[in-house]
């Protein structure tokens, strides 16, 4: 009887390890693109920029590909001003107080490139974005909308979660 039970076993433990593959080499999700802006309590991302009149202020925006496997591919990310994510954000926090709301930053306090590389092999970049706040009247609450557009031509997606591809940027 203990022939049979030892004989089972051993069948049974050749099953469980026959069953196992290399799963892991395989990639396990998306790369998406994203921005690493944490939101505050208030729904924004704080970023503070030096004040320097007529002079250029360059903040860098860190952009993240993720995926459990390298990024393998040139990507040209495409970045835009979202105006409508603002116009929901000051809706939901704040109804009809209009006093409240955030402001959308104007053009002329700030200029970006559309276009973001990020080289193979690399899962991080950063996007410049140059500020030129004179005569700016900082008791408004300014903030920059940006979105990642999604682009299969240029080889990547962008999360598809809400605040990993929008950054909501409050200037300070």
């Amino acid at each position: 009887m203990k022939k049979r039970y030892i004989q089972l076993l051993l069948l049974s433990l050749l099953f469980l390890f026959c069953g196992c593959n290399d799963e892991w080499k395989d990639e396990q999700f998306e790369n998406f693109v994203s921005f690493k802006a944490p939101l505050t309590i208030e729904g924004v991302s704080n970023i503070y920029v030096r004040y320097k009149g007529d002079q250029k202020t360059t903040f860098m925006l860190p952009m993240i590909v993720s995926g459990s496997t390298i990024n393998d591919k040139n990507m040209t990310v495409q970045v835009r001003v979202d105006p409508d994510t603002l116009k929901v954000l000051n809706y939901e926090r704040f109804q009809n107080r209009e006093d409240f709301y955030y402001r959308e930053l104007m053009s002329q306090y700030f200029s970006m490139t559309p276009a973001v590389h990020i080289k193979a092999g690399e899962s991080t970049a950063l996007m410049p974005i140059d500020f030129t706040l004179k005569n700016i009247d900082m008791v408004d609450k300014w903030v920059l909308p940006l979105t990642i557009l999604d682009d299969a031509s240029n080889g990547y997606k962008a999360n598809p979660r809400k605040h990993y591809r929008k950054a909501l940027l409050r200037i300070y």
